[in-house]
């Protein structure tokens, strides 16, 4: 989708500007500058009128498909391949690889520690706790301080 919008991109630079220069083919040099900006101007405007919702719906198709693949257990060469997939060069696949990664741990993680919580409130049992912890896969040198916070924040 992304290759379909820089090709939308192109095309409109072309007709614009090619209009443009056929419409001042006869004129002197001053009007020809003055069209140029016109040209310009209203290339930027259209460019935003059908250029930018197609980069909009690629970039969300691929936030999507990226949180997917990473809610499914993927790596990051998995999701790197899924945004290179959809138009995105190697340096921009990555960033938004990374970015929806970090994304998605917080919201992980932020989701244990709400249950764990909620379990503490419940039954007041620190071990139960530390069990979860475990259970979800928390490293045992996290696993204190996480008790610590759910004890503190209860």
């Amino acid at each position: 989708m992304l290759t379909f919008a820089k090709v939308v991109n192109a095309v409109l630079a072309l007709v614009v500007f090619g209009i443009l220069r056929i419409a001042t083919a006869d004129m002197g040099t001053a009007a020809w500058g003055v069209s140029l900006v016109a040209a310009i101007v209203a290339f930027f405007i259209l460019r935003a009128m059908f250029v930018s919702p197609l980069i909009k719906r690629a970039t969300n198709k691929a936030s999507v498909r990226i949180i997917e693949h990473f809610a499914g257990g993927g790596d990051m060469d998995g999701a790197i391949r899924i945004a290179k997939g959809l138009g995105l060069s190697t340096s921009g696949a990555s960033e938004v690889a990374e970015a929806h990664k970090d994304a998605l741990v917080r919201e992980i993680a932020e989701r244990i520690f709400k249950e764990a919580k909620n379990r503490y409130e419940k039954h007041k049992d620190k071990e139960e706790i530390r069990s979860y912890f475990r259970e979800k896969g928390i490293p045992e040198e996290d696993i204190d301080k996480a008790v610590d916070r759910v004890v503190k924040e209860s």
